[in-house]
């Protein structure tokens, strides 16, 4: 066979290039080497790469753009945790750091071209953010107009009165809404109003990169009663939109005042609530309502020889109260007769005449539905009473807070409780037109159902960040943000948080938080990071590694360190990153067939990138399903979730299992 001589030469110039000497660069600043690696260079894309990083630390941007090319031309995909050789890993992205090589050298065109192919194969928090960055300074070069961004706040469920304002009744409250703006949304924040002092940050919308349109979503814990949400969003530009929302959040029914009643011909009283209408119906007749002083009086006439009848006040939310009227009711106990103040039990035509005088009893308080001591699981409920009193009531409080300030002989009334965990102490107190008073206290215990205590949480083990140990000027940033990651983990109570020793000396908290945890248990998974400390600012990523070695999930933050207040609150972006990686989600059962178990959540829909497969559920069942206060729950068995949708996801089928019981990821 003949080979043409071209052939030869070509297989020459092939062997030459191979032996060509590796290209070198020589950097230093202020007699700091930069352009170096920790090993040998070999010519691959990881040296590329870490010797690029090198030199884009010391500036050396010419030397550094030649090495980002290079290991791109090899391996051209950012990615996080790849393997270099044998069991060495790393991240990495030269497009990104490329990116930010543009941004520092002016050239924001190319950065952004860069950014946006590194975000398109893996996303990081750094890029995102030098994103925003450079679409900001491409703006601020531009010399655009600051424009006021468009903004709506609604919520999701409720009505809303002739003034604009929402009444709800769930709980928690759910605020939804959008933002848009050509100069790109860049954060929303949810706020109450206060009259009287700063406004309280509710919440942070997340926002993971500045965009035209944002959609929101936001659960918010809100007491009964009235309140202003606030919705503030803002531009990359820095220009703000604010929307206000009033929000009457009623969970109670209307508070029923008895006047007078007579067997067999008529009731009267009157209805007190926030709302702007109320409907009551007696034996399930309407009854009419006069509005009055800020109620509804009313008179209704009975049917003739009945004893009894049933009232039922609703307002337009659908919250009741309801009660059965007849003599009991309205009997308190028996008075007693004094003269001249004294008590006498024999009155002779021998004594002078003395003026007789019916002493008042102290107002009598009845709990509907609740002992004196009362065990809930629950954080908030109603409480629920009758007080009556012959000459009639002038006042109720709870706590010290008066509740009810209306004349009755009867008074049904409801009263939010906003209760704490373990005790909480109750006192309800009367006060009748005569100003006798009559106190009652009660103890509600406030437990967590048993599925849902943190021991059922899945177990992750927190291994020592690379670098964690190092004395470094950047020590007390890494100390914070691991000390702010750790605190708002634990009370999240999404996991069992197992730390390792090496990590006591360096945090002496430490200790409370493993005990709370129970590390004793055998963890489920290990959370390894490394924490990446540059000129510019510090990184912190992690991996999420399964007992099967499997990688399950990578988290990152980073922050410059010219944003100082981010860069103080990494450890909080971190911990929401991870529960918003691994979302606790309860639900029920609703279809089973053969061995498919389809699983509805109790809050709306998921995201189904959200569900973990092979993630293992607990399968239970509450034991007083229809109790007002909350109920223990149960524990039949584990499972895992094997399929997943936008409207519920699917588990493995267990002995036993039914429709209605409950499913929670572990």
């Amino acid at each position: 066979m003949k080979i043409h001589p071209n052939t030869f030469l070509l297989i020459f110039l092939l062997i030459l290039a191979s032996c060509a000497p590796l290209t070198t660069h020589t950097c230093e600043k202020n007699g700091v080497p930069y352009c170096q690696t920790q090993g040998v260079f070999g010519g691959k894309w990881y040296d590329y790469y870490e010797r690029g990083v090198s030199c884009l630390e010391g500036r050396c941007y010419e030397a550094a753009l030649y090495d980002f090319n290079e290991a791109i031309r090899q391996r051209s995909t950012d990615k996080k945790f790849i393997r270099t050789y044998g069991m060495h890993f790393i991240d990495y992205f030269p497009h990104r750091e490329k990116g930010l090589l543009h941004y520092e050298t002016g050239e924001y065109d190319k950065a952004e071209a860069e950014f946006k192919i590194s975000l398109d194969t893996q996303d990081s928090h750094k890029a995102r953010l030098y994103l925003d960055k450079t679409r900001k300074r491409i703006m601020e070069l531009a010399q655009q107009r600051v424009s006021t961004p468009e903004l709506e706040i609604q919520c999701v469920s409720g009505m809303v009165d002739s003034s604009g304002a929402v009444w709800v009744r769930t709980d928690p409250v759910a605020i939804i809404g959008a933002a848009e703006d050509p100069q790109l949304i860049s954060g929303i924040s949810i706020l109450r109003k206060n009259n009287d002092a700063e406004d309280t940050k509710l919440k942070d919308v997340y926002i993971g990169q500045a965009g035209q349109r944002i959609d929101y979503e936001e659960r918010l814990a809100l007491d009964q009663g009235k309140h202003v949400i606030i919705a503030s969003t803002r531009n990359l530009l820095g220009g703000r939109k604010d929307r206000e929302l009033t929000v009457h959040v009623d969970r109670m029914g209307p508070d029923i005042v008895l006047e007078d009643w007579k067997a067999g011909v008529s009731i009267s009283g009157a209805v007190y609530d926030d709302a702007n209408k109320v409907t009551l119906t007696a034996d399930g007749k309407i009854v009419p309502l006069i509005r009055n002083r800020g109620g509804w009086r009313f008179k209704a006439d009975l049917p003739a020889g009945s004893k009894s009848i049933h009232l039922t006040a609703t307002d337009e939310l659908e919250n009741k109260t309801e009660t059965k009227v007849d003599q009991d009711l309205f009997s308190t106990v028996s008075p007693r007769w004094f003269a001249d103040g004294e008590p006498r039990h024999i009155l002779t035509d021998l004594e002078s005449p003395l003026k007789m005088v019916q002493a008042g009893v102290s107002p009598v308080i009845s709990l509907k539905d609740i002992g004196d001591n009362e065990i809930v699981f629950v954080e908030r409920m109603a409480l629920h009473g009758v007080i009556k009193s012959d000459v009639g009531i002038e006042r109720i409080s709870v706590n010290g807070k008066t509740v009810f300030g209306r004349s009755g002989k009867v008074v049904l009334f409801n009263h939010p409780l906003k209760l704490k965990m373990g005790e909480n102490r109750v006192v309800i107190e009367a006060s009748g037109v005569d100003k006798r008073i009559s106190r009652k206290t009660i103890t509600i215990v406030r437990n967590i159902p048993e599925v849902f205590k943190r021991k059922h949480r899945f177990r992750l083990s927190i291994d020592p960040f690379e670098d964690l140990c190092k004395k470094s000027s950047n020590q007390r940033y890494v100390s914070l943000i691991f000390s702010q990651f750790m605190s708002d983990a634990m009370k999240r109570n999404r996991f069992q948080l197992i730390a390792k020793r090496s990590l006591y000396s360096l945090f002496p908290d430490i200790g409370l938080w493993v005990k709370e945890a129970g590390s004793k248990r055998v963890w489920q998974a290990m959370m390894t990071g490394n924490i990446d400390a540059r000129r510019q600012g510090l990184e912190i990523s992690m991996e999420i590694v399964h007992r099967s070695s499997d990688i399950i999930a990578y988290v990152d933050a980073y922050a410059a360190y010219e944003d100082d207040p981010q860069l103080a609150g990494l450890g909080e972006i971190l911990s929401e990153s991870l529960h918003r990686e691994f979302p606790l989600i309860d639900g029920r059962v609703q279809k089973i067939s053969g061995e498919k178990v389809q699983v509805v959540p109790n809050q709306g829909i998921i995201k189904p990138d959200s569900v973990k497969m092979d993630w293992p559920v607990m399968i239970y069942r509450k034991t007083h399903p229809q109790r007002r206060y909350g109920s223990e729950t149960v524990i039949l068995g584990e499972s895992y979730i094997n399929g997943a949708g936008i409207e519920g996801f699917g588990i493995g089928a267990v002995p036993d299992i039914q429709t209605g019981q409950g499913v929670i990821t572990q």
